[in-house]
């Protein structure tokens, strides 16, 4: 896992993002490691590689899948333990909406993460004029074997690179109404 974590401002969402409407070069570490990613594919001729991405929000204490067809819809996602499937033992997020979409490309991987990006919840305020409101994860699933040797162990890993919304101080952001309401969630869904 890679977080971005810090005082709203800061730059997190810059670092993870990067600036979409700029230059190459001024891509964030999401798309980096992307592109990293389906690189080393390619590279391993021998391997069948399959990635699946997910990208969720945590906004005012519930959680969203920004993939789904209507996010506002699909907010009863819940952390449960994966016990059904031995290759993947590790926390997840289940709930109606929530999917892991298979990419067949670097092309694919990045549409999603930005299409997620654009759902996520942002506001103006004194510190930041396009602040994050919630906290984000994209996760990246890979699971590897040997071409048409299906004998050969599969490898399984997952990358989560989350975007952690900016800590605040009301004080100094002098924020009010829902933007009070969110940025008391912000601190406290941390431990989310």
């Amino acid at each position: 896992s890679i977080f971005a974590y810090g005082q709203t401002g800061a730059g997190k969402t810059y670092t993870m993002s990067g600036d979409v409407s700029a230059a190459y070069n001024q891509r964030g570490i999401v798309p980096r490691a992307i592109h990293h990613l389906f690189h080393e594919s390619e590279l391993r001729g021998d391997k069948e590689i399959e990635v699946r991405v997910s990208h969720l929000e945590i906004y005012n204490d519930v959680m969203y899948d920004l993939l789904a067809d209507d996010v506002t819809q699909a907010d009863n996602l819940q952390i449960v333990d994966r016990i059904d499937d031995p290759r993947f033992p590790e926390t997840f997020a289940a709930g109606t909406g929530s999917r892991e979409t298979y990419c067949a490309n670097e092309a694919e991987a990045l549409a999603y993460f930005f299409a997620g990006e654009a759902n996520r919840a942002t506001a103006a305020h004194i510190l930041n004029k396009s602040s994050s409101r919630s906290h984000c994860i994209f996760t990246i699933y890979l699971e590897s074997r040997g071409v048409g040797d299906s004998s050969e162990k599969t490898t399984v890993a997952k990358l989560n690179l989350v975007d952690l919304a900016g800590s605040e101080r009301v004080k100094k952001t002098s924020v009010s109404g829902q933007q009070l309401k969110e940025a008391n969630f912000i601190n406290r869904s941390l431990t989310f």
